[in-house]
């Protein structure tokens, strides 16, 4: 386990959590950016890719394996959001940012995939638009640089990132190096 601390915040990634976590409200994760403030816990958590919280009382997490943990804290707030290429595309990172005070804002980015090999497909026509800048071309291979164009999200922004890469660590679960079903859970609370 890894412990993190941003002003009065905490973040924990575990990496083999044998435990339930009942007390940690997760999504289920679909890629989207869907996105709910969590008030009680008691909320229903399906087809979400965001979750933020003002409750202190609540500690809020998501499972990952490529894909960037990105934790949000404002002093007043808490979020976490699970941010992959269809997260970029669809801009889940900007409707995060809106339920937060900027002006105050930290954020952590967990471990995630730095670059991976795409093909001229659905993933290649979503990004080619806003995100073509973040490809390079070797022979006749594409590689998305996933860690820049998440960065360029954050311009001007208060960020701390984790620098692992899933793929490279071999001691982190990575979906597209081994076909895990293993997973990061990385969570966040007010203390």
């Amino acid at each position: 386990m890894d412990e993190i601390k941003i002003l009065n915040s905490k973040i924990f990634i575990y990496k083999n959590y044998e435990n339930d976590f009942k007390d940690v409200v997760t999504p289920n994760l679909i890629h989207s950016d869907n996105i709910l403030e969590v008030k009680d816990g008691k909320e229903k958590m399906d087809n979400l890719d965001g979750i933020f919280t003002s409750n202190k009382e609540i500690k809020i997490g998501i499972k990952t394996a490529d894909c960037a943990p990105v934790c949000y804290f404002d002093g007043e707030k808490i979020g976490i959001a699970h941010i992959g290429w269809p997260g970029l595309c669809t801009e889940l990172n900007k409707k995060m940012l809106s339920n937060f005070n900027t002006k105050n804002l930290k954020i952590f980015i967990g471990p995630f995939i730095h670059r991976f090999e795409i093909k001229k497909d659905f993933c290649f026509d979503k990004l080619k638009g806003d995100f073509s800048m973040f490809m390079d071309y070797e022979g006749d291979k594409i590689f998305f640089n996933f860690k820049d164009a998440l960065l360029s999200q954050f311009k001007s922004l208060n960020v701390i990132i984790d620098g692992r890469d899933t793929f490279m660590d071999l001691s982190l679960p990575s979906y597209r190096r081994d076909k895990t079903k293993d997973r990061l859970l990385t969570v966040i609370s007010f203390n």
